[in-house]
């Protein structure tokens, strides 16, 4: 049986470090009017209509209404993983989410990474950019918690020879190189993490 951790003698807290994992509607939530500029979050139920990708899917002749988009995407990639069709729709989310901006005003993202210790982890399933922001807003401020993307992240890149990663746009600290985005979409039934050395890392 596990050790539970022990309690402070004092207090009775328990001061072991916290993981908060956000789910996929995390980012809607935060912003559910909207991105800064009115942008919708999308979540996989409604991915296509937010996005505007239901003219290539139906071009491809692949069914989207009512299908979770994994499912859609899925099978489209199964068909050909070099179809011309998945890469433009591998653009055209890269393009999308890279778009978003996290309001002014103070979110839930903003009071989440204010309220843990920079020893605690907030480890995210949505790969859009506004949970970076947040924690570029304030960086300054303070130490804050680390931060994992565990399906990748349109703001978030990685060197995998020298399995280096942050934020994009700055350079591998051990080869100086740029460091490259992450892979966003992968088809559900070989969805093994192992084989991505961010993913498998995150």
């Amino acid at each position: 049986m596990p050790k539970l951790p022990a309690l402070d003698e004092k207090t009775g807290a328990n001061h072991s470090p916290h993981v908060v994992i956000l789910g996929a509607g995390a980012s809607r939530a935060a912003t559910s009017t909207g991105d800064a500029n009115g942008r919708r979050l999308p979540v996989m139920e409604d991915f296509v209509e937010i996005l505007g990708l239901a003219q290539i899917l139906e071009h491809a002749n692949v069914n989207w209404v009512k299908r979770n988009f994994e499912d859609v995407y899925d099978e489209l990639y199964r068909r050909d993983p070099n179809a011309p069709e998945v890469k433009e729709i591998d653009r055209h989310i890269q393009s999308y989410f890279c778009s978003l901006m996290l309001p002014d005003c103070f979110t839930v993202y903003d009071s989440l990474l204010l309220s843990l210790r920079e020893k605690d982890l907030v480890a995210s399933f949505n790969c859009d950019p506004l949970l970076l922001q947040a924690y570029k807003r304030h960086a300054s401020i303070r130490r804050l918690p680390r931060v994992v993307f565990l399906h990748g992240n349109v703001a978030f890149g990685a060197c995998s020879g020298c399995r280096v990663k942050g934020p994009l746009g700055i350079l591998c600290q051990n080869c100086r190189r740029e460091l490259m985005p992450t892979r966003l979409l992968y088809p559900v039934r070989d969805k093994n993490y192992s084989n991505d050395p961010f993913l498998a890392a995150e």
